[in-house]
């Protein structure tokens, strides 16, 4: 009850709300009685002339979304397509010092030639809003262009080169109105590479509707990936147009008939086709990760989940159309799942005072990013921790077995542990190192090798092989002398690098060891150390 507005509220049943107000008004004491109606926020006008001549924002819903947030430059969209006039009044508040860079010349001058699609599709995902000037785009974020187009299309190695780019510079969400081919490794490497690293990536669906008979409507590559967001265009009528590409792979769908949106020269016009649908998909998405710190698989289905049902008349276009409010005031989202920590080494057995290096950089996250690594060394120091800890160093002052433990942190509060066991030895026992050299050329090189222990049994040895970065050596070792193979060996170490390591405790009864260091891809110098560490009984 309210006092000071003199009113009591009250919940009634559905059923009675028919009757429900004049026999509460026959109650002695009560003045009047009406109905507790629900209000919604007027949706957001922006000042941007080309506003009234627009239907595409409208339909996604982005004026009521702009009521809560317009995007902002925190978030960045790269545009993969023909280039963008990033000089456009439109545009050139979108863009940061970083304008892009053009694959097809080879520069960083990520400008269009003479072709307007880029431009066009920039401006619907992020032209300026409320800025008295053009169109208003679905979001006000940050813009990056990727050239990878050029007058008769683009390469495939382009195009992933420009995803590629364009995850190491950051981007949120990577929007892609291209197509064409099929299914490519390359391309396919490119887009993993981006979602494993918190990319959403938001493709056109394709132009070819009536190409097949309907029940084999599929999707264009880079949309067919499992990773990207395929986009289906409908018209104002909200009605799946005459050109789109329907069926069981499509995602999502937006406006895409007859859209207006910039072109280079400060221009405008309008543009048909699954092209300029996905942008709209792009803009949405920006504007809800501009209110949300979701992973990119919680980005993705919630992006789904609030898409506003459609009726297609029997031609899927995925969960519907997509809704910028929806997507905004979304909460929640798919189960986050933890990372996945990895160690370099299971076990170690090193001497007192002795520097140990432990690395975690296998480490990753399937649906995000880790943001801490704590690391602890089981002998009561104080833990090291830090985004960027995936390596640390540690030295042991007392003899002992220690349990040293990771624990890695998600963006979203995941927790994940591992551990590997330390065995400090005492420092007291001799150390004998003795190094080989060589070098090999080429796939199935190889050199052999025997050696003879000098130490007393039992005894500890380590077998550290340092080859060239950039290729891929292993390590075999038999203890008999014979000649170890790929094949055949007692202990190995085949990382995929040419940096490898085999530690044997406790090695007794042997007195001679035959090694292999066997080249599965590249050539170059390397180094074998050989390290004892027992008594030599002199």
């Amino acid at each position: 009850m309210n006092e000071s507005l003199s009113y009591l509220r009250s919940a009634v049943p559905q059923k009675f709300k028919g009757e429900i107000l004049p026999t509460v008004e026959g109650i002695d004491g009560v003045k009047y009685t009406e109905f507790n109606h629900v209000r919604e926020p007027i949706a957001t006008v922006p000042n941007d002339p080309k506003f009234d001549s627009q239907y595409a924002p409208q339909l996604v819903n982005a004026p009521k979304a702009w009521d809560i947030t317009f995007g902002s430059e925190d978030v960045t969209i790269a545009v993969i397509d023909t280039g963008t006039d990033y000089t456009h009044p439109d545009l050139d508040g979108q863009f940061g010092s970083q304008k892009g860079r053009d694959f097809v010349d080879n520069d960083d001058d990520p400008a269009p030639q003479s072709a307007q699609h880029g431009t066009h599709v920039s401006g619907i995902a992020a032209g300026e809003t409320n800025d008295e000037t053009g169109i208003a785009g679905v979001s006000n974020s940050r813009l990056l262009s990727c050239r990878a187009l050029g007058p008769n299309g683009g390469r495939t190695a382009d195009i992933a080169n420009a995803v590629q780019w364009a995850t190491e510079q950051g981007a949120d969400i990577i929007n892609m109105s291209l197509g064409g081919g099929g299914y490519n490794q390359t391309m396919k490497n490119a887009v993993s590479n981006a979602w494993d690293q918190g990319v959403l990536l938001i493709c056109a669906a394709g132009n070819h509707k009536d190409s097949d008979p309907p029940s084999q409507q599929d999707v264009s590559y880079p949309a067919a990936y499992e990773e990207c967001v395929a986009v289906g265009a409908v018209d104002s009528n909200k009605s799946p147009t005459e050109f789109s590409n329907y069926g069981e792979k499509v995602d999502i769908a937006a406006p895409g008939n007859d859209i207006l949106s910039s072109v280079p020269g400060g221009d405008y016009a309008q543009f048909p086709g699954t092209s300029m649908a996905s942008p709209a998909v792009a803009g949405v998405a920006a504007l809800g990760l501009d209110r949300h710190d979701w992973s990119v698989s919680q980005a993705r289905q919630n992006l789904l989940d609030t898409a506003q049902p459609l009726d297609a008349d029997g031609q899927f276009v995925g969960f519907g159309l997509a809704d910028a409010y929806n997507f905004v005031t979304a909460g929640g989202g798919t189960e986050n799942e933890p990372p996945i920590v990895t160690l370099k080494d299971d076990s170690r057995t090193v001497s007192v005072n002795e520097e140990v290096i432990f690395n975690a950089s296998g480490s990753r996250d399937p649906d995000g990013s880790i943001t801490n690594y704590r690391w602890e060394f089981g002998d009561g120091s104080d833990p090291v921790e830090g985004a960027d800890a995936t390596e640390v160093s540690h030295t042991y002052a007392n003899t002992g077995e220690y349990t040293v433990t990771v624990t890695a942190t998600d963006n979203d509060g995941a927790e994940a542990t591992t551990s590997v066991s330390v065995s400090v030895t005492d420092e007291s026992k001799d150390r004998l190192t003795e190094e080989l050299s060589g070098s090999l050329d080429g796939m199935l090189d190889y050199d052999k090798q025997t050696y003879s222990l000098k130490t007393e049994s039992p005894m500890q040895l380590i077998l550290s092989l340092d080859g060239p970065s950039d290729a891929d050596f292993d390590l075999y070792v038999s203890f008999d002398g014979r000649t170890p193979t790929p094949n055949d060996y007692d202990r190995a170490s085949y990382t995929q690098d040419s940096s490898e390591q085999i530690i044997i405790d406790d090695f007794s009864q042997v007195s001679e060891i035959g090694i292999l260091v066997y080249v599965y891809s590249g050539s170059g110098d390397y180094t074998l150390t050989l390290e004892e560490i027992g008594k030599t009984g002199s």
